[in-house]
């Protein structure tokens, strides 16, 4: 009868603080650097930060909203646009052959055969695998679609009923800081769960269960169980226990109480063979013992090999299978002469501990037990062989093999090697594919001779071969595609990890041109996906090591890209496209600098769409730019008030270039307004933030706007400025001046990772939380919830690609994109350029006519304009010269292109030159792409005059502004007079504009015009274009068609619709109405006042002036030829404006 044997589930965890005193028997160790992240961005110097379980509250919140009758998502009455989420399609993107940190896996006790798991990952859920012992491969499911954001971190099964599965969360640890949501169970399999944690006020989860790092479970009563629990902020760890299978909880022991230090019990175990016997470890402390499941608990002795000083964190320990008295510990240790292990054995149930040495015969590269390395305290596990209670298998950075020998010393072997460290294995790399950092193991046997070693890592789940000694040999173990860091695995047996999906990402790009994506994940490098032709999970090839962090593929050039790793290393660059795997890709050398700069954890670039060559990192104290794509680094220190965490270039004008991450009274957000050569300060949000932002991103097509995101509990999340960090305005609804409250508007009270604004429609903006995808249709007024295939987990960057895609990079689930019809023909914003001739008409004798050109911004100095016309008309090559096809514009050169008429002599009449805009390259074009001139033949003095156009402005204001449309003849009229006929389209209207005359008549003379004015109006509208064409000619000779486009820029500030005063200096009755409304105005009204009805469109309906006085207060608005519906009526005095909506009843 096979037997699986669980071994317990090993989780992280962070040094407690009890009133920020450490305590006796506890020393600090480094936090990892997402711990230092996370807790920069999230922690509030206030001590006012989120609670247990806020993401499953936050989400749940919104997720009720949407799911009310008169909800409708992102389509309400008074939003501006329509969701883009709805016309967006999700697709995953893998990769589908690497999966993330996996700390608990376990065999699933419904399969006999031990081919099933069950496994639980950081931010992707929990996963079931089974896996196929004739073709070696395994097929991934997910059990928790609805909560895979969470930090899963133990998991337990019940014997007796396999359809009841509990689930811890909160990776209070050195890889997160964050509190959990609790415990978590299923009755059906994994089909449905529901959180089964004590609750307090409001359905909040109790603190004290906020983390659950082990559970067990009574093999005979599936409602017996118990867990290993702490809370985040305090000395807070117990021990609970329930028999009603989580419907109430009793403690059962409290660590602080009863060892009287700020410890925690990390983890609980029972003995195989007895329930009733059960054990606790206490990191930092003494293993307890219970010898009645768990109701009561006593202390075991001190661990052993500790007398002459030092001192013990964290401690995995496991019980023997067959005697319950036998228990062994792996100890992370530390203090002067420790090594960084020891190992512990018990004969006696803990009453004394023995410190197990190397044997003077045994392994010489184990005798001073430093092979651990630094990580005990986050990656740690201790296995027993289910068949020999003198075989221990322990999990630090590797996996190693221990046999205990009868005078209490051991014998050494590397399981896996993966730096190489351990020569006596005789194997390069020994199982290096087996990916570092051991969280778990669980054990499968057949209960006869043969077994199989489960673990989870920094990389996902891992088995070995199925045998007596398993796992010992190289290539004896099935894991992930490549050795660390990127080697492939030179084993012929399938990667487990195929499909399931659970890579934490912190940044991902897309390559141009095709469906293949770079991205930078935690724990497992950078990988670039190798099946563009795949429109779903793609597989990939790991092209850099580390943790992967932020990567560029270059705008213009697919076969260009770049990535990084932690502390600004692993910097290099690919020009083939990554065609060869990591060995496509050279070190940049420049790019990391001098450890005194503080190259940050957290490795950030930047690219550019428009100047595809610039590249940018920072440091905390600087800016690392590169004018070549890394081929060559300039660093550029900044001042003192500057510390450094973000970079963001403009994605409507790349010389916008902003730096920061601290916010206080000594250091600020930085703006360079040179790209990036020089930089200076701007204002801040708020006075009162001290703090960090989580994320600096641009507007698409508004050169001045950037937002600033922030991720502190119950404060503003968004910050939006529209002129360069001058103002700002909170767009996340939360109250004024960075103080604590609720929000308003509908944005939850989550972390904040990334934002993007549509470039088709910049009412519509989303932003990428802990919980998921928010999207706002009307810029931030209104916030809901995004309802489709992409999961609720945290989003941790957005990038805007070609393809009408937007590249979504998650924590836990891999690389996502949507695609949204609007998008497929985006271009990033361009230098806009119009053209003219400097004159209409040339002679025929030698005349130089050349090419005006007018900009609406400066030329980047990396990015020069290039432009192409294509020649027409009915003047040939004999007729005139061009100095060239091609105009180019840099910063430095004006470019210049000439046309030169060639006399003859013979009678043909005037003749036409027309120059067509064929291509345009870092432009962007504004008015015509057509450009006319004339050349007068002087060999016929009886042919009818030439005529010709100007226009002499490109855009008009509003506010009744003028452009004049001149016609000139090349001589007097002498066949009649001259009559030319104008049309006028595009998208103004005829309200818009007015014209002096049309058609223009000359009866002597050469020249006349025409004056177009703009008319004023209230109506918040896009700018509107005029374009203007010649439809006939009469008594003269010249060209028909467009002549030019005239844009008319709108002046009118939008009508804010969802603001009402809360003033009662005025009211509106009765609302809503039937076919008319009175409008009673106080004393502050008296003069003129201008009431106007507007649509929903902002379109006036109705206007009336009134004189308000103390007689005179009470004014109707006849409104009964309007429809029904909502109206905003708007009351103006000078520069004083109220709102109120009205509304027309049936």
């Amino acid at each position: 009868m096979p037997k699986i044997f669980l071994v317990n589930l090993v989780f992280t965890f962070l040094i407690f603080s009890c009133h920020d005193k450490l305590k006796v028997g506890e020393k600090p160790t480094n936090l990892k650097g997402w711990v230092e992240y996370q807790k920069k961005i999230k922690e509030h110097e206030s001590g006012i930060n989120y609670f247990s379980g806020y993401k499953e509250y936050e989400l749940e919140k919104l997720r009720r909203k949407n799911s009310l009758p008169n909800f409708y998502n992102s389509k309400s009455k008074s939003d501006f646009s329509l969701s883009a989420a709805d016309k967006s399609i999700f697709n995953e993107r893998g990769p589908q052959n690497a999966s993330g940190r996996t700390r608990a896996i376990i065999i699933d006790e419904s399969d006999p055969n031990g081919n099933t798991y069950l496994a639980a990952s950081i931010g992707g859920g929990i996963w079931r695998g089974i896996y196929n012992p004739l073709t070696l491969k395994m097929s991934w499911s997910n059990l928790t679609p609805d909560i895979e954001n969470l930090d899963f971190v133990s998991i337990a099964q019940s014997k007796s009923n396999p359809d009841v599965i509990y689930a811890g969360t909160g990776e209070r640890s050195l890889s997160g800081d964050d509190n959990g949501s609790g415990l978590y169970k299923t009755n059906d399999g994994g089909a449905t769960w529901s959180n089964i944690s004590p609750k307090k006020i409001f359905g909040k989860v109790d603190p004290a269960f906020a983390n659950v790092y082990r559970i067990i479970v009574d093999p005979s009563d599936y409602n017996t169980l118990i867990i290993a629990t702490q809370f985040k902020y305090y000395c807070n760890s117990r021990l609970y226990k329930s028999t009603d299978g989580g419907n109430s909880f009793s403690m059962v022991y409290d660590v602080n109480k009863d060892q009287g230090e700020c410890n925690a019990a990390t983890q609980v175990v029972y003995a195989p063979t007895d329930f009733n016997i059960q054990y606790a470890a206490i990191k930092g402390g003494i293993v307890i013992k219970s010898t009645d499941k768990g109701s009561t608990w006593t202390q075991t002795s001190k661990f052993d090999g500790f007398q002459g000083g030092g001192f013990y964190s964290r401690n995995e320990i496991a019980v023997s299978y067959s005697d319950p008295n036998i228990i062994y510990a792996g100890i992370k240790s530390s203090g002067p002469g420790m090594p960084p292990f020891v190992l512990n054995v018990s004969y006696d149930a803990g009453e004394n501990w023995h410190h197990i040495k190397e044997s003077t015969r045994g392994n010489s590269e184990y005798f001073d037990d430093n092979w651990i390395g630094k990580q005990g305290n986050y990656n740690n596990f201790i296995a027993i062989n289910p068949f020999n209670d003198r075989v221990v298998y322990v999990g630090d950075i590797n996996i190693h093999k221990f046999t205990i020998n009868h005078d209490t010393t051991k014998f050494s072997q590397a399981i896996t090697d993966v730096f190489n460290n351990i020569s006596s294995d005789g194997v390069p790399k020994k199982n290096g594919y087996v990916h570092p950092d051991q969280h778990t193991m669980t054990i499968f046997s057949d209960g006869v001779s043969n077994f199989r070693l489960i673990v989870g890592n920094d990389g996902g789940p891992a088995i070995s071969d199925f045998s007596s000694d398993p796992g010992v040999n190289d290539k004896s173990w099935q894991a992930t595609e490549f050795m660390w860091a990127w080697t492939p695995s030179g084993s012929s047996k399938p990667p487990i990890d195929a499909g399931y999906r659970t890579t934490q990402f912190y940044h991902a790009s897309k390559v141009k041109g095709k469906n293949q994506y770079l991205g930078g994940t935690q724990d497992n490098g950078s990988y670039l996906t190798r099946e563009p032709g795949v429109n779903g999970p793609q597989e990939a090839t790991r092209v850099g090591s580390g943790d992967g962090f932020e990567s560029v593929t270059h705008w213009e050039d697919p076969l260009r890209m770049m990535i990084t790793c932690q502390f600004n290393g692993c910097a290099k660059i690919s020009n083939d496209g990554g065609v060869n795997g990591p060995s496509s890709f050279r070190k940049s050398n420049g790019f990391k600098q001098a450890n005194s700069e503080g190259n940050p954890f957290y490795s950030k670039l930047e690219g550019s769409k428009q100047d595809a060559d610039m590249i940018y990192g920072i440091t905390s104290k600087g800016i690392i730019r590169s004018e070549n794509f890394g081929d060559s680094w300039e660093y550029i220190k900044l001042g003192n008030n500057y510390k450094g965490g973000r970079i963001e270039v403009s994605d409507a004008n790349p010389r916008f270039v902003y730096a920061g991450q601290s916010i206080s009274s000594n250091s600020k957000i930085y703006l360079s307004k040179d790209w990036g050569k020089t930089f200076k300060p701007i204002n801040v949000p708020s006075d009162n933030i001290n703090g960090n932002v989580s994320g600096i991103y641009s507007h698409p097509t508004e050169d001045s706007t950037v937002y600033l995101l922030f991720s502190y509990f119950r404060r503003a999340k968004v910050f939006e400025s529209k002129d360069l960090g001058a103002t700002w305005e909170d767009l996340s609804g939360y109250p004024d001046n960075f103080d604590t409250g609720e929000s308003s508007n509908g944005f939850p009270n989550v972390g904040v990772n990334a934002l993007i604004v549509m470039p088709f429609d910049t009412n519509i903006i989303w932003v990428g939380t802990e919980i998921g995808l928010m999207e706002s249709t009307d810029r931030g007024k209104n916030w809901n919830l995004v309802n489709s295939n992409l999961p609720n987990v945290m989003i941790s960057d957005f990038e805007i690609a070609d393809q009408g895609q937007i590249v979504i990079a998650t924590y836990g689930r891999g690389i996502w994109t949507a695609t949204i019809p609007e998008l497929i023909n985006f271009k990033p914003k361009e230098t806009g350029i119009s053209f003219k001739f400097n004159k209409d008409t040339i002679s025929e004798n030698e005349e130089i006519a050349f090419i005006d050109y007018s900009l609406t911004r400066d030329i980047s100095p990396y990015s020069p304009i290039k432009v192409v016309f294509s020649l027409s008309g009915s003047a040939s090559a004999f007729d005139y010269s061009i100095s060239s096809d091609t105009l180019v514009i840099s910063d430095s050169k004006q470019g210049v292109m000439i046309v030169k008429t060639l006399q003859d002599t013979i009678q043909e009449g005037y003749e036409s030159i027309q120059l067509k805009l064929s291509y345009i390259e870092n432009g962007e074009l504004i008015g015509s792409d057509e450009l006319n001139l004339v050349i007068e033949d002087d060999d016929n003095s009886n042919s009818p005059p030439i005529v010709t156009f100007n226009i002499d402005r490109s855009t008009i204001a509003e506010n009744e502004e003028s452009f004049d449309i001149y016609v000139k003849l090349s001589k007097e009229p002498n066949k009649g007079n001259v009559e030319v006929t104008f049309d006028f389209d595009g998208t103004a209207s005829i309200d818009d504009f007015s014209i002096s005359e049309n058609p223009v008549v000359i009866t002597s003379g050469t020249s006349s015009n025409i004056t177009i004015t703009s008319v004023q109006d209230e109506i918040d509208e896009p700018n509107e274009s005029i374009s203007v064409k010649v439809s006939n000619i009469k008594n003269a000779r010249g060209s028909v068609g467009s002549i030019g486009v005239v844009t008319i820029i709108d002046d009118d500030e939008p009508i804010p619709l969802s603001v009402e005063s809360d003033k009662i200096d005025f009211n509106v009755y009765p609302n809503p109405y039937d076919d008319h409304i009175y409008v009673e105005l106080g004393r502050s009204w008296d003069g003129e006042v201008n009431l106007t009805l507007h649509d929903m469109f902002g379109r006036v309906c109705k206007s009336k002036n009134v004189m308000n006085s103390n007689n005179n207060f009470k004014h109707r608005m006849d409104i009964s030829g309007n429809d029904i519906g909502i109206f905003i009526l708007k009351i103006n005095k000078k520069e004083k404006v109220l709102i109120k909506k009205v509304f027309r009843k049936q």
